[in-house]
């Protein structure tokens, strides 16, 4: 029975000591709402050591090191949070691209780069270049159009300068835009003259 109260007397006592034991950031990055709970309190003892005018009381508060851990937790809390919801934003954005990316391939699927650039220029939404914030389907398009702007170039450069130039002008009574075949073989000229 006394080895029994003995046991009893010794967890009481860890118990004890391990409520008392001081708070590092680590805990309190685990127990957010304890982080907060603490924050709240030592806001309102800073409060009160203010409005009393106690500077040792104010000093106390600022370096309590369980104040300084939660504060702490709390801000890389946020930060993390922050960080894993822009990793979920991106990888949605990314999702909705590769979607968009393979319903454009089946729809030009078969058709030679200029049939893919006209199809691009089509794409009302797509035309503004001032656009920060681009549709997944436009960024998708936008991929897809620099990819048959290569691929034309490409096409082209393989012909004299002389044919390249009498492409570029048949081409260019259909579309002068910019972007257009036009241009893509305005390009593929300005390359070739300049090798």
């Amino acid at each position: 029975m006394k080895a029994l109260k003995n046991v009893l007397l010794i967890l009481t006592t860890a118990m004890a000591l391990t409520g008392c034991e001081e708070k590092n950031e680590e805990y309190y990055l685990n127990n957010i709402d304890s982080a907060n709970k603490k924050v709240e309190q030592c806001n309102q003892d800073l409060k009160k050591a203010f409005m009393a005018s106690d500077k040792g009381g104010i000093e106390k508060v600022e370096k309590d090191p369980e104040c300084r851990a939660a504060m702490s937790a709390i801000k890389k809390d946020k930060k993390i949070k922050y960080e894993l919801e822009n990793k979920r934003k991106e990888d949605e954005r990314k999702q909705a691209v590769d979607s968009e990316m393979s319903a454009i391939k089946k729809q030009i699927s078969g058709m030679s780069w200029g049939e893919s650039v006209n199809e691009y220029l089509k794409v009302d939404e797509c035309k503004s270049s001032f656009s920060f914030n681009k549709s997944p389907k436009c960024e998708a398009w936008e991929t897809i159009y620099k990819e048959k702007v290569d691929e034309g170039k490409k096409e082209l450069k393989q012909l004299s300068f002389n044919e390249i130039k009498a492409k570029m002008q048949s081409l260019c009574k259909l579309d002068k835009r910019t972007g257009s075949n036009c241009s893509v073989a305005e390009k593929a000229l300005e390359e070739k003259a300049a090798n």
